[in-house]
């Protein structure tokens, strides 16, 4: 377990030094912990690229 700084405790913010997902690359950042959730959440431009680099395809017909 590592510990960080909360840049805010609004939502546990924490800085993020930066985060690489295939050609995607992404630095100085702010990230919300929250270990309740799979939403990724931010700028669409940075999510977009971001989602690119991950292989699937969202299927979400069988949701109730």
């Amino acid at each position: 377990m590592n510990y960080y700084p909360l840049v805010s405790e609004t939502y546990w913010v924490i800085g993020i030094e930066s985060v690489t997902l295939g050609d995607a690359h992404f630095k100085d950042l702010k990230g919300v912990v929250d270990t309740g959730t799979s939403v990724i959440v931010g700028p669409k431009n940075m999510i977009a690229e971001l989602t690119k680099a991950i292989p699937s395809q969202p299927d979400c017909k069988n949701l109730s």
